[in-house]
């Protein structure tokens, strides 16, 4: 029964799966059909494919453009300064006190005795006033020579005032001086010191007006007006006088500028011919000479972003006992800075008139005749020249420089026999060039501590004289200067001069025998270089009180600066100093 069941079930399925019918459209609407039948034959209708490509639905949504409406309005600000203290009359930080008195004395060896005061105006916006008193000497004590004792006194005052964008000021002063001629041998030559004595006294006066004001539509002036009385022991004597002015205007980036100065000068001298190795008779004869000079200096200044330059003339006339002579000078000079002032290189020619009068030169020389001299003014009738300049850093500078000068009538000491058994100079003039290189670096940390080097070299070709008498051919000076708390104050100086030549008629140990073109025979002596070395202590004890020690030529060198005059050995000199 069970069998029959499934029999009948496998047929019914059979049946039902042969009329399954399968129908697709063409692509010209018609549709095909096929029936399959158990047991028929099976065939397939041609269907068409649909056309659409499926799509992939965008579910982004556009945002509208939004709009905002500005609507005025102002926000509320304030401002609270912040409190400030009230100025003050007087600042916070005082000025420092200044004393109106200060005095200065000691005692050396050599028998030195140092006096100084000083007098001074305190704080004063309308100008300023002091005074200076001086006394230093020594009892000499040079050994093998005569006596060397020397005496220097100074009094002098000065005074400025301000007045209506004006100063006005001047100075007065006299000095007393007093040297002896002691460049001999005493075993030789028995002179008491009062008969080789020589003493110069000057007595002098300077005034002044010039404007500062800042305006540049106004010409800025200057006016100068000096006269000085100088005579010796002797009966020499000379009178200066100089009046000068000196104009300047702003115009643009130029400065335009004229100085213009006149400068007369008288000389009397007298002498014994009966005495004529001492010189210290009667005096039985004068001479006299006047001279009469003038310069005239316009000049142009003109200043760029980075360089300065100067062009200008001057004119001179020089009227020398009753013989007029002119001389016309360049006046200019060119300067360039590279990299903000680090370097400055520079260069310019001029050229002047160099007045030598006796006072002058016994300034250089005081063992110069009182007679017999012929004074003559220097012309550098034209100095070229050429250097760099600038600094290395905040604390060290530098300078180096060359020239060449073409000069007429240089001045230079010889040793004099005729009127003293050489122990006085005369003078001798040649013309000839000169060339000068120069250099000079200075150190400087701050104000407490400061160093300097600088040096010098010359060399002379004259026309007539084998050498250029009395002058060295190189000098070297190295300063230094420390301050240590405002407590210890050091000072050092070292001084290097070379080769000088001094001219005797006299044969010497080491001398060279010197022809000239007219017959003439002399020598010329080779002093040799020396150093000098000086040192100086100061010790405060306070703001007002002080202590000191000098000790100059600590090498304790008898070298000549001139001809058979050499100085004192080792000098100690101390002493103290107040302020009132």
């Amino acid at each position: 029964m069970i069998m029959r069941k499934v029999k009948i079930a496998i047929v019914f399925i059979a049946a039902c799966i042969g009329t399954i019918s399968y129908a697709q459209e063409t692509g010209g609407g018609e549709t095909y059909s096929t029936v399959i039948v158990s047991g028929l034959p099976r065939s397939l209708v041609r269907t068409t494919k649909l056309g659409e490509s499926p799509k992939t639905a965008d579910t982004t949504v556009a945002v509208p453009p939004m709009t905002y409406n500005n609507l005025p309005g102002q926000s509320s600000v304030k401002f609270e300064p912040e409190k400030i203290s009230a100025a003050n009359v007087f600042p916070k930080t005082p000025l420092t006190k200044l004393y109106r008195f200060y005095a200065k004395g000691g005692i050396g060896n050599y028998v030195m005795p140092l006096a100084e005061l000083y007098v001074n105006d305190l704080y004063n916006k309308k100008g300023s006033w002091g005074a200076h008193l001086k006394h230093f000497s020594s009892n000499g004590g040079i050994k093998d020579v005569g006596f060397s004792g020397f005496s220097d006194n100074e009094l002098s005052a000065y005074g400025k005032y301000f007045v209506n964008k004006l100063e006005i000021g001047g100075d007065v002063s006299y000095k007393r001086n007093v040297v002896h001629y002691y460049g001999f041998d005493p075993d030789s030559f028995n002179w008491a010191k009062d008969t080789i004595r020589q003493r110069f006294n000057f007595i002098g006066a300077n005034a002044y007006l010039s404007t500062y004001t800042p305006d540049s539509l106004k010409i800025n002036h200057r006016e100068e007006l000096s006269y000085y009385y100088f005579n010796d022991l002797f009966g020499a004597n000379e009178n200066y006088i100089k009046g000068g002015t000196s104009l300047a205007k702003k115009m643009g980036k130029e400065i335009y500028g004229l100085d213009f100065s006149l400068l007369y000068n008288s000389f009397k001298g007298t002498y014994n011919y009966d005495s004529c190795l001492t010189c210290l008779e009667d005096k039985k004869t004068v001479t006299a000479q006047e001279n009469f000079l003038a310069v005239f200096n316009p000049h142009i200044i003109s200043k760029g972003k980075n360089w300065i330059g100067k062009a200008g003339l001057k004119v001179a006339m020089d009227v020398y006992s009753g013989d007029a002579s002119f001389y016309f000078f360049p006046d200019v000079e060119f300067r360039y800075s590279l990299f903000n002032d680090i370097f400055v290189p520079y260069a310019g020619a001029d050229g002047g008139v160099r007045r030598n009068g006796y006072k002058t030169l016994t300034d250089e020389n005081p063992f110069l005749m009182t007679f017999n001299q012929d004074l003559r003014n220097t012309i550098d009738k034209l100095n070229v020249y050429g250097g760099i300049r600038g600094t290395f850093s905040s604390t060290l500078s530098f300078n180096a420089k060359f020239s060449f000068t073409k000069m007429k009538d240089l001045a230079m000491f010889v040793t004099d026999t005729v009127f003293s058994p050489q122990t006085k100079f005369g003078l001798v003039y040649d013309n000839g060039d000169l060339i000068r290189l120069s250099g000079q670096i200075n150190w400087q940390k701050t104000e407490k501590i400061k160093v300097l080097l600088r040096g010098e070299y010359f060399h002379y070709n004259l026309t007539n004289e084998e050498h250029a008498w009395g002058i060295p051919d190189l000098k070297i000076t190295a300063s230094g200067f420390y301050d240590l708390y405002d407590k210890l104050v050091i000072r050092a100086d070292i001084f290097f001069v070379g080769n000088r030549w001094a001219r005797s008629p006299f044969a010497v140990d080491g001398a060279e025998e010197v022809s000239y073109d007219n017959g003439d025979k002399t020598y010329a002596y080779k002093m040799k270089p020396f150093v000098d070395a000086n040192l100086g202590i100061e010790y405060r004890y306070t703001k007002r009180i002080s202590a000191f020690l000098n000790i100059n030529n600590i090498a304790a060198q008898r070298y000549q600066y001139w001809y058979k005059y050499p100085v004192q050995g080792i000098n100690i000199l101390g002493g103290a100093t107040y302020s009132f």
